[in-house]
């Protein structure tokens, strides 16, 4: 089920595959990220590379980076960048919003 377009706080959920084993990833849309921009200019300053699971700043198409809180006793969150047509809304909109639309080219991890 394709859902564009997607806002900032809505609660998305996508499968993942690693090592042959697929998950379901639940999250909040923390940006949005058009055409040409660069995708890490968007995400916090105090973010490590092992919290970004994408590697590709910059596409052709707009993105959605998700924020998916690590669980356990941190407080830490990894940040995805999965294909638009593979987000499903998880439930009702999450109340905290971070980020909007990239609109510079700030730094890059």
């Amino acid at each position: 089920m394709k859902i564009e377009p997607l806002q900032v706080g809505m609660q998305v959920k996508w499968r993942s595959q690693a090592r042959g084993v697929s998950k379901e990833k639940i999250g909040t849309v923390y940006a949005i990220v058009e055409a040409r921009k660069n995708a890490f200019a968007v995400l916090p300053d105090e973010t490590t590379r092992g919290q970004v699971k994408f590697d590709t700043p910059y596409a052709d198409q707009k993105r959605y980076i998700v924020e998916v809180p690590r669980g356990g006793k941190t407080a830490k969150s990894d940040y995805y960048c999965p294909r638009v047509t593979d987000l499903q809304l998880a439930g009702a909109e999450v109340g905290k919003v971070k980020q909007t639309v990239v609109e510079d080219e700030g730094h890059i991890l």
